[in-house]
């Protein structure tokens, strides 16, 4: 590994460089210069390593730790907010508001890169506590954040109109919640990584009503379907169809109760 003085020197001797105009440090010489290609913070002069703890900004594509590029854009003019290494201005649609601390401070962070915007509690360099998450197209997220990932109990908006509200693990819904759909359907049970899985009841605009069991986001294992005018059945379900042992019974009275076959009914052969 270069040493620190080698490091500060070569960034002198590129920043002594002018580039159409602009002072510019070319990001790919410097990073050869480290041995194996291992990137640079040019704010800290420190490896970034690929983990969750450090941005990549705007077309230029040069990263840097989080918290060396919350510490330089703090208390800059929109005008100064130019990129570390390059100096393009490439954070016209970027801000930071607050102070940048370990833990407890409310940031309003807006990535000029993938257009998302954070606004709430931090926690050493990550999201962390009570925050609002909008992204570019119009989804938004509004609850708890553990690790830097939506953890706890939320709410999200979606573009389309469909809104959930409960729990979150890892960034995804799982848990309990409810999902009220854009045309009138409601879920209410549980969930797993954003799928229907476990117990629930789907509410349909037309008055259907389907309870019991989910996997995958379709009916699996025991469940019973009703409709508005008394038809339902009550039994086994296989990815979604009547499959294995169930009662039907229909609007004028009549009753089924056999075996079932990938939504029909079984024939019984005849002796």
């Amino acid at each position: 590994m270069a040493s620190s003085s080698n490091i500060k020197s070569l960034v002198k001797l590129y920043e002594d460089r002018i580039c159409g105009g602009q002072r510019c440090i070319p990001i790919r010489r410097f990073a050869n210069f480290i041995i194996g290609g291992m990137e640079t913070c040019a704010i800290c002069i420190d490896d970034i390593q690929h983990d969750n703890n450090y941005i990549q900004v705007c077309e230029c594509k040069h990263r840097f730790h989080k918290d060396c590029l919350y510490r330089w854009l703090l208390g800059k003019r929109k005008e100064e907010m130019t990129c570390p290494t390059c100096r393009s201005q490439c954070f016209q649609n970027m801000f930071i508001e607050g102070t940048n601390s370990k833990h407890g401070v409310k940031i309003t962070y807006k990535d000029g890169y993938s257009h998302t915007i954070y606004e709430g509690e931090w926690k050493d360099d990550k999201r962390n506590g009570r925050g609002k998450l909008t992204w570019a197209n119009g989804d938004v997220y509004e609850g708890d954040f553990k690790n830097d990932k939506r953890n706890g109990r939320g709410k999200e908006t979606y573009d389309n109109g469909d809104f959930y509200e409960g729990e979150f693990k890892n960034g995804k819904v799982h848990g309990r919640g409810k999902e009220t759909y854009a045309n009138g359907d409601v879920y209410e049970g549980e969930w797993k990584d954003d799928k229907l899985h476990g117990r629930g009841k789907k509410t349909f605009a037309n008055g259907d009503i389907y309870e019991g069991d989910f996997k995958d986001d379709v009916y699996h294992g025991r469940g019973k379907f009703t409709k508005p005018d008394g038809e339902g059945y009550e039994g086994e379900w296989t990815d979604g169809k009547k499959n294995g042992k169930g009662k039907i019974t229909y609007a004028n009275g009549d009753v089924y109760e056999g075996q079932w076959y990938n939504g029909r009914k079984k024939k019984r052969k005849l002796s």
